[in-house]
């Protein structure tokens, strides 16, 4: 049996680095920085030997910020040089490397290749976020990352949130949806529900902000901190005072379908 955990996915700015830190705090369980794993590596190893694996490995931006070597990841995955072997490589070592049992992993966009980690992590359960849309959209259009405009922010929550009904309707032993809104209002209920599905007892040292924790780099400090310090209800229902009119009636009347089926006021 594997020992990664899971994968925390959802559309960006819906609570992904709030639960990876709440999980990375754990005493037996470890959540590396942000991977995008599946979005900019895992085709390049397709048909790829070991010289080969080692090269693009050695080329990833992200290796030097999570701490290991590209040959120990690859003499890790021994034979299996696929995307889930070689993923599954990184995080043991990850968690090894600060004395760890088990690992897992969070990159919201990951909910796009929801398929590929089910396959390729059998045993991996799968945390997907759910924020209210409207908070979500308008605050991903603030992040120095996102370059398109609300419209693009708003269809991108929809797709999440579609691609969320259809895994947790496809996969209900698997895939299990997580709110932002009741994580941050019920902190320890939900977390111990969350680690209850992970075969894990609840730690109260999750909720204590003195325990460090890596999931959060120090070049995303700006827009992810906040996930590091305690926890913020304030930002529940945000759009309602930072919305113009026209823009809550714009984006209620765009997700309304979406928000309904997930329990948001329309």
């Amino acid at each position: 049996m594997s020992n990664v955990k899971c994968f925390v996915v959802g559309c960006s700015r819906s609570g992904t680095t709030l639960l990876s830190v709440l999980l990375d705090r754990h005493s037996k369980l470890a959540i590396p920085p942000e991977t995008a794993f599946y979005r900019d590596l895992a085709a390049h190893f397709k048909g790829a030997d070991r010289s080969r694996a080692i090269e693009i490995l050695s080329n990833w931006h992200r290796l030097p910020e999570i701490g290991l070597d590209a040959e120990k990841i690859i003499d890790k995955s021994g034979e299996d040089l696929s995307p889930g072997g070689i993923l599954g490589a990184i995080l043991s070592l990850y968690a090894a490397a600060r004395d760890k049992r088990y690992c897992g992993e969070k990159t919201p966009g990951h909910f796009r290749s929801l398929q590929a980690i089910l396959e390729d992590f059998p045993d991996a359960k799968i945390m997907f976020l759910m924020r209210d849309g409207r908070d979500a959209a308008l605050s991903l259009i603030s992040m120095p990352f996102w370059t398109r405009d609300l419209a693009a922010a708003a269809e991108f929550w929809i797709h999440a949130a579609k691609t969320c009904r259809h895994f947790l309707d496809t996969y209900p032993d698997r895939v299990k949806l997580v709110s932002y809104e009741t994580l941050a209002t019920k902190p320890e209920e939900t977390l111990t529900k969350i680690m209850h599905v992970l075969d894990l007892p609840f730690e109260p040292n999750q909720l204590n902000n003195d325990i460090a924790s890596g999931v959060v780099l120090e070049r995303s400090r700006e827009w992810k901190g906040r996930a590091l310090q305690s926890i913020d209800t304030t930002r529940i229902g945000h759009w309602r005072k930072t919305a113009s009119s026209e823009e809550a009636a714009y984006l209620t009347h765009l997700m309304r379908d979406q928000l309904e089926q997930f329990g948001y006021e329309v």
